[in-house]
């Protein structure tokens, strides 16, 4: 057996120098520059941008305390937060929240925004929902928020305070901005007691030429929660290979039942069953 390495692509390689690059500037910076909230800012977030978000946000916190510019110290709350939420640590990343929406000319529709992310994790379903309710204006220079992630976070909140039927809503309406969302498929996909109608929604959004991007953010997902999204593909799009070639990974996974259901779908559409994987059984837990 003869391993080869023929090294890497260019592309490869000029990314990280220039990451390693945009970090000596930043850090040469540092010493020349009276603006020391800027320039830390900047290093934090070229850490960040090479892939050490627990290392910036020390340096993020540096950026503040230096006080040299306003904009810059509210632009190190909150990409500190972010930082802070994305590694686990919500009831720190609140206090720099706290901290942020004390500043005069803070963005509120930011701090809401941020607040609502660290309750979700912390499973307040309620005090997010309060958050993102009414919110519509949740963008400053430092942030690119939208609004499927908005709506995926209402889908969030409603899910954890039990209201299926409007946590469904959302998340239909998350996709009609961005089939991709993979939050508000995840979360689709765990909902009880949805109605039919929510999921026939949810598939008339998906054009036949869709199909295969909306069926691949299922593919990890449970297989009860997966199968009225693909009856609801079905009746929208009848017959569709793309749901069929899904449906042959899907039957190693679901129920006998569900499994013979697609089965005979999957012999209609020309397909050899003898070439598939036979279903699991699944274990009953108490």
């Amino acid at each position: 057996l003869n391993l080869v390495h023929s090294g890497y692509l260019n592309e490869i390689i000029e990314s990280r120098n220039k990451r390693e690059r945009n970090l000596r500037i930043a850090s040469t910076r540092l010493q020349e520059l009276d603006d020391k909230s800027r320039v830390l800012f900047e290093h934090a977030r070229s850490m960040v941008l090479a892939g050490d978000r627990e290392g910036a946000i020390p340096i993020f916190r540096q950026a503040v305390a230096a006080g040299t510019n306003e904009m810059f110290v509210r632009g190190a709350l909150e990409h500190g937060a972010l930082g802070l939420i994305e590694s686990g640590r919500y009831d720190e990343a609140l206090e720099w929240l706290d901290e942020l929406d004390a500043m005069p000319d803070r963005h509120a529709g930011v701090v809401a925004w941020f607040r609502a992310r660290a309750l979700l994790c912390k499973d307040d379903g309620a005090g997010a929902w309060a958050l993102v309710e009414h919110l519509t204006d949740y963008n400053d220079r430092f942030s690119n928020n939208s609004e499927d992630h908005l709506e995926a976070m209402k889908a969030g909140a409603h899910r954890l305070m039990g209201n299926h039927e409007l946590a469904a809503h959302h998340c239909v309406n998350s996709l009609a901005v961005n089939l991709g969302n993979a939050p508000a498929w995840r979360i689709l996909s765990t909902l009880p007691d949805v109605p039919s109608h929510e999921f026939e929604r949810m598939a008339s959004l998906v054009p036949a030429d869709r199909l295969t991007l909306a069926l691949a953010n299922l593919l990890a997902m449970p297989p009860d929660g997966v199968e009225p999204i693909m009856e609801a593909f079905w009746k929208v799009h009848p017959g569709h290979m793309a749901i069929v070639a899904f449906a042959t990974d899907f039957v190693a996974r679901c129920d006998e039942a569900s499994a013979q259901r697609w089965r005979r779908r999957i012999t209609e559409a020309g397909i050899d069953l003898t070439s598939l994987p036979t279903p699991q059984p699944q274990l009953e837990t108490a």
